[in-house]
């Protein structure tokens, strides 16, 4: 039985999305081959179609160019939070402390960081718009 776009919409949960690289329409699918984001082998390889709503996961070539952008918001996001822990626990005296923890901090989390800001892209344009990209009736 298949369900609407908008019934998909109402069973996910947007942290389940994210964090366990769920398909961002009907919250089920998962998007990546190995649901482990530091298997360094296969952190990258995704599914082409999700298994439950059969959202197309890439609409085109190149269509993941713009989660760099997102990428690149996480990566903020987290650097400020490093800077806030970094500011109030050792203070403002020697910036390169700093500078080398949050580059281990983010090197430890590029894997996550690299699937989260997937997600996070495909979610925004099939919002944006509303689906029309996917191809839920592919044979």
């Amino acid at each position: 039985m298949e369900l609407d776009k908008i019934e998909y919409r109402k069973q996910r949960s947007i942290a389940k999305v994210l964090f366990q690289s769920k398909c961002p329409r009907c919250g089920q699918g998962n998007m990546f081959k190995d649901s482990n984001p530091y298997n360094i082998y296969n952190f990258d390889k995704m599914n082409r179609y999700c298994s439950n709503c059969n959202m197309d996961f890439e609409n085109e070539t190149g269509f993941y160019f713009g989660a760099m952008y997102i990428s690149y918001l996480v990566c903020i996001f987290f650097s400020v939070i490093d800077f806030a822990i970094y500011a109030f626990t050792v203070g403002f005296g020697k910036i390169q402390i700093y500078l080398i923890a949050n580059s281990l901090v983010l090197f430890v989390l590029w894997p996550f960081i690299f699937r989260i800001s997937r997600v996070i892209y495909l979610w925004v344009t099939d919002f944006l718009f509303n689906g029309e990209g996917a191809n839920p009736d592919r044979a």
